[in-house]
């Protein structure tokens, strides 16, 4: 009789394991890896809106609003203040800002370790004074222009100040070939 050979050898199951973790190593890291960057998107995209909706809140009530950009041992957050006693709600709102690891803006001095931006948001809707934000994430920037007025924009890139104006409602009472 023949003796009977098992299926596989243990050294054989320990190099099938070994490939297992591997593979589950590199999947499990990439996967780490995308859940920060969406987490840094996201929290991007809130302190857009957020400072959209107080512009709103500012431009509604013709109160100028106080933020301040704050990082406070690697953790970065917004706080918004006014004066405005129907927007009470809004002092020290504290919008905490999860994947955003620093930020740094135009105009600050090159030397300086300042840790926090202060801004006003006016009754009118601008910002003073007018900044470009850079928001860094672990391996992204992403930009927030504060540049102009009544507009908000995200970019991928750094973009040099662009000139907007309202457009002018035109004149549809004129005396066209009226002779």
């Amino acid at each position: 009789m023949r003796a009977r050979k098992s299926p596989f050898t243990l050294l054989e199951l320990m190099v099938c394991l070994v490939i297992l973790a591997g593979i589950g190593c590199a999947v499990g890291f990439q996967i780490q890896g995308s859940l920060s960057h969406a987490r840094f998107e996201a929290s991007v995209k809130k302190v857009k809106h957020e400072l959209e909706k107080l512009q709103i809140l500012s431009l509604t009530y013709g109160s100028d609003m106080h933020v301040r950009l704050i990082d406070k041992q690697g953790k970065v957050a917004l706080i918004s203040r006014t004066d405005e006693a129907a927007l009470s709600h809004l002092n020290n709102m504290h919008i905490p800002l999860d994947g955003v690891l620093a930020f740094d803006w135009e105009g600050k001095q090159k030397d300086s370790n300042v840790k926090q931006l202060d801004f006003d948001i006016l009754s009118n809707g601008s910002t003073h004074p007018p900044f470009l934000l850079e928001l860094k994430g672990k391996t992204r920037k992403l930009y927030i222009d504060m540049r102009s007025p009544l507009l908000i924009t995200l970019s991928p890139t750094k973009t040099p100040k662009k000139e907007y104006s309202i457009p002018v409602k035109p004149n549809l009472h004129s005396t066209r070939g009226a002779s």
